[in-house]
């Protein structure tokens, strides 16, 4: 599966809202560093921006049962990892 269907599939976020924990750790390996850079970019520290990360890619485990307006999963858990302050 590449990025843009695991970005874009329905499939795949039914999986991750019914709890399966591949379909999760195949989110965390996509977008880990993506992530983590886009987070750098703003606290231009790299332990913070690491829990920055860590912290969205818990909220959307934790969340997964909410998950039913996502449209594309990318631009999700970049939105949420801008939202530092939450």
């Amino acid at each position: 599966m590449d990025n843009n269907e695991i970005d874009n599939s329905e499939s795949f976020l039914n999986l991750l809202k019914k709890g399966d924990t591949n379909a999760f750790k195949i989110i965390f390996d996509t977008y880990y560093k993506r992530l983590y850079s886009f987070s750098l970019n703003y606290v231009e520290d790299k332990y913070a921006a690491e829990e920055i990360v860590e912290n969205t890619l818990l909220k959307l485990w934790q969340k997964r049962n909410q998950l039913d307006k996502i449209d594309n999963l990318k631009s999700y858990a970049m939105q949420q990892t801008s939202n530092i302050d939450e």
